[in-house]
């Protein structure tokens, strides 16, 4: 998944920019209060786009303006839906850590989270790896 209709372009490690660049509903903390930052904020991105794929609903309240977004995101909590998999929301919430060196990076390292044990990356990389389900066309 990726959106590269808007983007900073070449931060990597250390590298921080500070420009507002993101789509409401989307955006991490430290972009609304116009703090530096690095690639974290694809992290916080991330996290959105599994948050409303799992629940149906985004984690804030994006859908009005800036202003309704910036409330949201700091001062509501994501709520998850209720049986919903304790290891993906955890993962999601690591993902959505306010605080950016808190954050749950997309990195190799996520490959180690919990949520992910039963995959095979080696295999996913390969192209080896058998979808998660198939489809009955009949």
């Amino acid at each position: 998944m990726a959106d590269f209709g808007l983007s900073a372009v070449n931060v990597f490690g250390e590298d921080t920019v500070n420009d507002f660049l993101g789509s409401t509903g989307y955006v991490a903390p430290e972009v609304m209060n116009g703090e530096r930052y690095n690639h974290l904020v694809d992290s916080f991105s991330f996290g959105v786009i599994l948050f409303t794929m799992s629940v149906g609903d985004q984690p804030f309240n994006g859908y009005g303006s800036l202003d309704d977004y910036y409330q949201s995101l700091e001062e509501d909590v994501p709520l998850f839906l209720p049986g919903m998999c304790p290891l993906i929301i955890d993962f999601i919430e690591g993902l959505l850590c306010k605080t950016p060196c808190s954050r749950l990076a997309i990195t190799f390292s996520i490959r180690s989270h919990p949520f992910f044990h039963s995959i095979d990356w080696g295999d996913v990389e390969s192209g080896r790896a058998p979808p998660p389900f198939q489809w009955d066309f009949e």
